[in-house]
């Protein structure tokens, strides 16, 4: 692995040595500069700035989180679950992971049809909350077998168009009901 030639970590830095064997892993050697009157001006700057951006997220972070909602969620036979189905936050709609379910339980067919059916959950979870499916914009997929990635992915890419969301999956070690899929999305809600 090759380190980059500029580490811009903080001012104080003035060069990097590098060290290891060559054509070997490299780390860099950060040597500080010992000229405190060089730096009075910016540290100066350091304590009047990062109180103003703190306060300026912290406003921007309360400003989104009073605008929260909370969509309950049911489980089998109106059994109360102990999560929420969606939660809104502003204009994004943040839908809890589906598995591939219906009101007698998980699918039969494998991981394809548990893929489908995951997603006509959370196409009916978006709906109903003000979104939809070509408002997704980033989702997670949990599968029970990596192997089955192919699989999952034939059926998913129909659900989406031509924008698909950012995606991420992993590979997990089980799932409810002994589910092969699970997939969560975030979805954009019309103001």
């Amino acid at each position: 692995m090759v380190w980059p030639r500029a580490l811009n970590v903080d001012e104080n830095i003035r060069s990097v040595k590098r060290t290891g064997p060559p054509g070997g892993l490299q780390r860099p050697h950060i040597l500080r500069s010992n000229n405190r009157k060089q730096h009075e001006g910016t540290d100066m700057h350091k304590q009047f700035l990062t109180p103003m951006i703190l306060l300026v997220l912290a406003g921007t972070a309360q400003a989104q989180t009073d605008n929260l909602e909370y969509f309950p969620a049911s489980g089998f036979g109106g059994m109360v679950m102990p999560f929420s189905d969606a939660v809104r936050a502003g204009n994004l709609l943040f839908v809890s992971g589906k598995l591939g379910t219906t009101e007698d339980g998980l699918v039969a067919g494998g991981i394809a049809a548990e893929t489908r059916q995951a997603l006509e959950n959370i196409k009916a979870s978006l709906e109903r909350h003000g979104s939809s499916m070509d408002r997704v914009v980033k989702c997670t997929v949990f599968l029970a077998d990596m192997a089955e990635w192919g699989q999952m992915n034939e059926v998913y890419t129909t659900y989406f168009g031509g924008n698909l969301p950012a995606r991420s999956a992993v590979g997990v070690s089980g799932l409810g009901l002994d589910g092969r899929v699970e997939i969560e999305c975030i979805g954009v809600v019309a103001e």
